[in-house]
């Protein structure tokens, strides 16, 4: 059984069902409450009902803190990201999810953490993965319809180890452009 809905071993849907009670208390926060996106979790910690539960209880105290609910919205990026962090939408894949290309050879990640702060950087990356959610929710309306499928993935692409970066890159600016990549997973 690959643990995705529709294909769960019975201990599988046990451990779905036992993982949707202990997280009642925080469900109403998630940005969904379909089986879908809790079976993301259980999948992360290979069905561990304990791991999965300590992990989204870690993701909603983070979402709080950084105000995700709200970031495409209520937030709005400094002028310097906006206008030199480049990327974004390219399209769709053949199964209907989006795909989000981040072009970061040609920048320069020395000045623009000197013109930014690491944590408007990082909340960049955070709001750029809503906007891909969104969209990927958009597409499950479409491609529902057509399908009866659930486009519950994307493709974001992050590489800030291509060659232009990595000669304008000082060393103490990759834990940031790091941090951020595994922000955007």
């Amino acid at each position: 059984m690959s643990g995705r809905f529709g294909d769960l071993s019975p201990k599988q849907a046990e451990s779905l069902s036992e993982f949707r009670e202990r997280i009642q208390d925080v469900l109403p926060s998630l940005p969904a409450h379909h089986d879908h996106y809790l079976l993301r979790w259980l999948r992360a910690r290979n069905f561990n009902v304990q791991k999965s539960e300590n992990m989204i209880r870690k993701h909603v105290e983070f979402r709080k803190q950084m105000k995700v609910d709200t970031i495409i919205t209520d937030w709005k990026p400094p002028e310097v990201i906006e206008k030199y962090v480049s990327g974004g939408m390219c399209g769709y894949d053949r199964e209907g999810s989006p795909i989000w290309y981040d072009v970061i050879g040609p920048l320069d990640p020395k000045g623009l953490l000197l013109s930014a702060t690491k944590q408007d950087f990082l909340k960049t990356k955070i709001r750029h993965i809503e906007m891909l959610q969104r969209e990927c929710r958009r597409q499950s309306e479409k491609v529902w319809n057509k399908f009866s499928s659930h486009v519950s993935s994307c493709t974001y692409y992050y590489s800030p180890l291509s060659p232009l970066f990595l000669f304008h890159c000082p060393p103490s600016c990759f834990p940031v452009f790091i941090q951020a990549g595994v922000a955007s997973k």
